[in-house]
C-alpha cells in the first residue's frame, strides 16, 4: 500500500507511513454488517399458520368460509327492498303517534324506486298484508281496564287509517276493501271487549266478597 501524500510504499495493515507519518488508508474498507430485518407480526402470524397440523388447517378454512357467507347474506338481507319495508312497517306500529309519517314516506321512497319490479311490488304486498293482519290479531288479547283497551284500539285503528290515507287504497300498501274488513272486525271486537270488561268490573264492584 502506497502513502497518498509522499507516495513511500509501506507494508499491508500499517496505520501511518513510515517514511512521513501520514495516516494510512486501507484498500479494503471493512465490510458492513448485514443486520437482520425483524420479522413482521404478519409473517409471524404467517409462520404459526404455516406450522399449524394440516386438519387444523382445514378446519380454519371452513370457518373462513362461513364467515365470509354469513357476511354477504346479511348484506342482502338488509339491503332486501321487502325486508326494509317489513322493519320499516314494525317501526312504525311500535313508535305510532298521530303526527309520526317517517316509516311510511321510506316505504313509499322503496316502492317507488321498484315500480317496474312487479315481482319485488307483489312480495311488498304479502308482507305488509301479513304485518297489519297481525296487528288486527294482536287486538284480540286480554286487556287490564277499559283504559287500557281504548288505548290499544285508538293505535291499531289509528295506524290502519293513516296508512290508508297515505298511500290512497294502494294494491300495493291497503286497498279499500281489505281497510273496511279490517276496521269492521276490530270494532266487533272492541265492543265485545269493552263490554267484557265493563261488566267485570261491574261484579267486582258489586258482588259481595266471597262469592
Amino acid at each position: 500500500m502506497f502513502c497518498e501524500k509522499c507516495g513511500t510504499k509501506n507494508e499491508n495493515g500499517s496505520k501511518f507511513c513510515e517514511n512521513c507519518g501520514n495516516p494510512m488508508k486501507s484498500d479494503n474498507p471493512p465490510k458492513k454488517t448485514k443486520t437482520k430485518k425483524k420479522d413482521s407480526g404478519v409473517s409471524k402470524v404467517i409462520g404459526k399458520i404455516k406450522n399449524l397440523p394440516r386438519k387444523t388447517k382445514i378446519i380454519m378454512g371452513v370457518v373462513l368460509v362461513l364467515v365470509v357467507i354469513a357476511i354477504i347474506a346479511l348484506f342482502i338481507l338488509l339491503n332486501n327492498p321487502v325486508k326494509k319495508v317489513e322493519d320499516y312497517m314494525e317501526s312504525y306500529y311500535a313508535n305510532y303517534t298521530e303526527k309520526n309519517k317517517e316509516e311510511l314516506v321510506e316505504i313509499n321512497k322503496i316502492i317507488k324506486s321498484h315500480k317496474n319490479d312487479k315481482k319485488v311490488l307483489n312480495n311488498i304486498k304479502d308482507t305488509t298484508g301479513k304485518t297489519m293482519e297481525k296487528w288486527v290479531k294482536n287486538f284480540n288479547t286480554e286487556y287490564k281496564d277499559v283504559k287500557d283497551l281504548d288505548k290499544a284500539y285508538e293505535k291499531v285503528t289509528g295506524a290502519l287509517g293513516k296508512i290508508f290515507k297515505y298511500y290512497k287504497g294502494s294494491k300495493y300498501m291497503l286497498e279499500e276493501d281489505k281497510y273496511d274488513t279490517y276496521i269492521d272486525e276490530l270494532e266487533d271486537l272492541y265492543e265485545s271487549k269493552k263490554y267484557y270488561l265493563n261488566g267485570k268490573s261491574y261484579q267486582e264492584n258489586f258482588d259481595p266478597p266471597g262469592l
